[in-house]
């Protein structure tokens, strides 16, 4: 079918979706669609997270000619109404969104995702822990209208190495995982304030440091004297005592 035809029909369908939302019955789907809108420069082949997995990547992405608009696959059954999705876009990143079900005559019923490209330069940062070990991350970015939501993306990385993709270094918060609950706020501390683009930088942490990012992560800053004490006495922030981070940004 002609771009501009497929684009008639679909918009259609989408209007009709709207109009009939309140009445739909919930409905899963594997099939999904992505549509940015806005100013969106040198888009090459942007990265999808659906859902918050940002380790995991849909299937069978398509571009529909020389459009901003992709038709994918999810591995397993999502809501077509309401699952959520942001797109890296190399140097820059949308925020996330809710999907709408839309269904066409003869044809799967579609997730649709509209959206919008970002502003806010964006870089890649990986990181290494030394001693190596396993570790995560949770990635927020807060919405910037009443037609995004907050975006809390993760991904768990097993050898000690892992890099994440279009972070917005100052406007997202970033938390390192290293045990089950015990969670790292990356920006308290000094070599993620202001990373310097090509370059890494190093940091050992002492205790302090882990107390100080911990209780971050955990209280944000209105944490007390009190609270510090207690982080300080458990195991694990034994443990983590001369853990050196390593970053790079690109």
């Amino acid at each position: 079918m002609h771009l501009a035809a497929d684009r008639s029909l679909f918009r259609a369908a989408l209007f009709v979706m709207l109009a009939a939302t309140a009445a739909a019955r919930a409905e899963d789907t594997r099939f999904l669609r992505f549509e940015l809108v806005g100013v969106c420069r040198d888009i090459g082949a942007p990265l999808f997270v659906v859902n918050g997995n940002d380790g995991t990547e849909p299937k069978e992405i398509k571009r529909i000619d020389d459009s901003l608009t992709w038709t994918a696959t999810w591995p397993t059954p999502i809501p077509a109404e309401g699952s959520v999705a942001s797109a890296r876009l190399g140097g820059s990143r949308t925020n996330s969104v809710r999907s709408k079900a839309v269904r066409i005559k003869g044809r799967p019923t579609e997730a649709f995702f509209e959206l919008t490209c970002g502003k806010n330069a964006a870089w890649n940062v990986t990181i290494e822990t030394d001693p190596h070990r396993s570790f995560g991350y949770l990635r927020y970015l807060k919405r910037l209208s009443e037609a995004d939501v907050d975006s809390f993306e993760h991904e768990d990385h097993a050898f000690g190495t892992g890099k994440t993709f279009d972070v917005q270094l100052w406007d997202e918060t970033i938390n390192l995982r290293l045990d089950r609950s015990l969670f790292i706020h990356l920006n308290s501390i000094p070599i993620f304030r202001k990373p310097k683009e090509g370059m890494s930088a190093q940091q050992t942490l002492d205790r302090n440091d882990v107390v100080e990012a911990v209780a971050r992560s955990l209280f944000g800053t209105a944490f007390s004297s009190a609270d510090r004490n207690a982080i300080r006495t458990k195991k694990t922030i034994r443990e983590l005592d001369g853990l050196t981070l390593t970053r790079w940004v690109k």
